[in-house]
Formats: structure tokens, C-alpha cells, sequence
């Protein structure tokens, strides 16, 4: 007849609402040792790449609330990238097409996947959601060129971003698939939506959908805008030749 609450999410949050953790078949006070170990634990994990999540759980009494939980420990997934995206990666840097990795996970995590399809180079910055909040709109123009990483960001940060980037000069594609996506997208210069996960606001949102997903295929589409630009110029300086010869 005991009601439970059980819940999951990022290590750091769900640390911060537990006040015990499971030792055993009993639960003990958090301690500063408990804290360093489990601290280092995560570290670890989410160097290496691994998406990080805490578990915790308490019995109810009342009002079911997300506090005062007993932390059970941590479980790490590994969620490797596509093996075409660090070629993709490569090739717009290559075309001057600068790749920002804007993401809810771990800024360990993030700069390790990161580091491994080439997005992250030595010298480049690396945010979080935190550190955003307490930067002024002119603090963030000021560095968010170096800043290749933004890690543990919530839909208003990622709006943010988009704007900072823009008064700086870019031309912002910005890719998502979730609701919360969709006021960054629309903001953006050319918003791209997932078409396979994408949901239906962030879609509406968009000027171009991705049928397969792939980012990847984003920059084959680049490749071949630029290519029909080119033509479109050759042509039209074709044609004033022509005609300002018959002129003539």
C-alpha cells in the first residue's frame, strides 16, 4: 500500500534534490565523500563520452514532491556519433561553414563527443546553461565566436545563442526536432527541422526539413545551393556580355 516516486534525470539535478543515498538495503545522509566520489564518477563516464544519467527514489507521504530523494547511483550510455558526421564536420569547415554543438547534456560529454567528430578544436570555449545565465547579452557577443560547445541549455538559452550569433554578422542555420526547438529555429536565418523525429510545430517553424535526419545531408545541400549560385552568377555574366556586345 506504500506509494513511491521514482525518477531519473541529469546526475548533477537529481543530486541536488536527494539528501540521502542507498547504501545497502539502507539509506544513509549524503556526505561531502559521497558527494567527491560520486563527482569523480561522473567525471569519468562523461569524459569518455557516456550520456550520464542519476537515479533516485523516496516513498510518499501526502503530495507526491521531487525532493528529500535517495540517491541510487548513476548509469552511463554510450550514444556514439554517426560515422559520417565527423566527414561532415570536416567538409564544412572546409566550405567556411563554422559547426556550434548546442545540447542538454553533460559539458564533459559534450566536448568529448564533440572532440571526436572535430567540432571541438584546441582554443575553442566551452558553455553551459549556468554560465549563460549570468552573462549580459554584450559578455556573450563577446566571446560566442570562440565558442564551438554549449552544454546543459534549456530552449530560451538556445534562443539566445541564435540572437547573440546574429548581431555578430552570421548567417544562422539552426537544426532541432523538439517543440522547444522551435522558437530558436524560427529565429534563425534558415531553420532546419528533423523530419523523421521532428514534430509537427518545430516542422511549421522551418523553411527546410530533413527527410532522413542526417546531418549530412545538410551539407550535401549546401554544396549543391552553392553550386546552383555559381551557376546563376555564370550565367547572368553570360548574358550581359552578350547582350552589351549586340548592343554595341
Amino acid at each position: 500500500g506504500q506509494e513511491w516516486i521514482f525518477t531519473k534525470g541529469a546526475y548533477d539535478v537529481i543530486l541536488e534534490k536527494s539528501s540521502r543515498i542507498q547504501q545497502g538495503n539502507t539509506a544513509a545522509m549524503i556526505t561531502p565523500a559521497d558527494k567527491k566520489r560520486l563527482e569523480q564518477q561522473n567525471n569519468k563516464m562523461a569524459g569518455s563520452g557516456m550520456r550520464v544519467l542519476g537515479f533516485a527514489y523516496a516513498p510518499v507521504s501526502g503530495t507526491p514532491q521531487e525532493k528529500n530523494l535517495i540517491f541510487l547511483g548513476l548509469s552511463g550510455m554510450m550514444d556514439p556519433p554517426r560515422k559520417e558526421a565527423k566527414q561532415a564536420v570536416i567538409t564544412c569547415r572546409k566550405a567556411g561553414v563554422k559547426t556550434v554543438m548546442i545540447t542538454g547534456d553533460h559539458k564533459l560529454t559534450a566536448c568529448a563527443i564533440a572532440k571526436q567528430i572535430g567540432i571541438y578544436q584546441k582554443g575553442d570555449l566551452c558553455l553551459t546553461g549556468r554560465e549563460l545565465e549570468k552573462m549580459s547579452d554584450q559578455d556573450l557577443d563577446h566571446v560566442v565566436q570562440k565558442v564551438t560547445v554549449f552544454a546543459r541549455v534549456s530552449p530560451s538559452h538556445k534562443l539566445k545563442i541564435v540572437r547573440s550569433l546574429k548581431r555578430k554578422g552570421n548567417v544562422i542555420a539552426m537544426t532541432g526536432d523538439g517543440v522547444n526547438d522551435a522558437p530558436a529555429i524560427k529565429e534563425a536565418n534558415i531553420g532546419v527541422s528533423m523530419g523523421i523525429t521532428g514534430s509537427d510545430v518545430t516542422k511549421q517553424a522551418a523553411d527546410v526539413i530533413l527527410l532522413d535526419d542526417n546531418f549530412s545531408t545538410l551539407v550535401a545541400a549546401i554544396e549543391e545551393g552553392r553550386v546552383i549560385y555559381q551557376n546563376l552568377r555564370k550565367f547572368s555574366r553570360y548574358l550581359r556580355s552578350c547582350n552589351i556586345g549586340e548592343v554595341l
